[in-house]
């Protein structure tokens, strides 16, 4: 299915809701549980702490960490593990999921608010396949509280969602989805994708009391059209499906 018509969908479905949902009984029962020290597992999945954070492969600088702890929540990362469909608790309302995918049927990761509804960011994930890449949330919302998975049944996968702090510095060419740390002037950015799908990259700027969304590329292929980067620090966010490169001039 067409990952515009499956928003379409939801967005129908959101509309026939008019106020709380199962999330808002499920998110109660789950605080419960974590209150009294207990694994809560939803579906199939389990909630697990873990140490480990995002992807940083490449570090970010110092300053572009210290911004991002300023503007963004911190938490320790949670790893779930799961099969089929679940639904999430996120122990923050922005931060980094990092997924991974081993079916080969629909694998969709829903954003939602406390009432069960998609937030603007959306679908974190919208793939058919095998998964792997690293999204945000909540970046350009504070209502993001819990995740919806569906998945086949028999197929597994594993969420981990870190602060955005932990997100890596400058990655100047990666596959598929991604998510980075930029510190520096205003400078261009020149982007190449050979994929089928369309690629977006966005640049989040400014501080916890106001920060600013910029759509940088939105293109079914991009050959080496220029766009302006802003001054860092800032998140910048990549989705694409197949090998992309960045150049900052």
């Amino acid at each position: 299915m067409a990952r515009a018509g499956i928003r379409e969908q939801w967005r129908d479905l959101n509309a026939a809701r008019p106020g709380p949902g199962p999330l808002a009984v499920w998110a109660l029962a789950l605080g419960l549980g974590a209150a009294l020290g207990l694994i809560t597992g939803v579906g199939n999945g389990a909630l697990i702490r873990a140490d480990a954070p995002a992807r940083s492969d490449v570090a970010a600088s110092a300053a572009a960490v210290a911004w991002a702890e300023r503007t963004f929540p911190t938490f320790e990362p949670v790893t779930v593990h799961g099969r089929g469909d679940a639904a999430v608790e996120l122990p923050a309302h922005a931060g980094i999921i990092s997924a991974t995918y081993r079916g080969d049927d629909d694998f969709n990761v829903v954003v939602v608010d406390r009432f069960d509804r998609m937030t603007d960011v959306d679908y974190a994930v919208s793939t058919v396949g095998a998964y792997s890449g690293h999204t945000a949330f909540g970046y350009d919302s504070s209502d993001a509280v819990a995740l919806r998975v569906t998945a086949d049944d028999g197929a597994s996968w594993n969420l981990t969602i870190s602060p955005i702090a932990s997100a890596p510095g400058f990655t100047s060419a990666g596959t598929g989805d991604a998510v980075f740390l930029h510190e520096g002037e205003p400078a261009t950015m020149t982007a190449m994708h050979g994929g089928d799908e369309p690629i977006l990259i966005t640049e989040l700027t400014g501080d916890a009391d106001a920060t600013s969304t910029s759509l940088l590329f939105n293109e079914s292929a991009v050959s080496g059209e220029p766009a302006r980067l802003g001054s860092g620090p800032s998140l910048v966010v990549v989705e694409a499906v197949g090998d992309w490169s960045l150049t900052i001039d």
